[in-house]
């Protein structure tokens, strides 16, 4: 059994990897777009999103 190449007529990723859920599109950002463009501030905009999404961890 080989490893399979970029020459193959198989494919590399599965459809998961490559559909556009899975990314920005996704429901999840919705409230990271809404917050980026509305954020609440205690006194200069009372109304505005209060983004309490999941943790993000990140490599530094």
């Amino acid at each position: 059994m080989g490893l399979v190449s970029a020459n193959d007529d198989h494919q590399l990723l599965s459809k998961i990897a490559t559909n556009d859920g899975h990314g920005e599109n996704c429901a999840y950002f919705d409230g990271w777009k809404a917050y980026d463009n509305d954020p609440f501030h205690p006194i200069e905009n009372r109304n505005g999103v209060i983004q309490m999404g999941l943790s993000e961890n990140q490599v530094l």
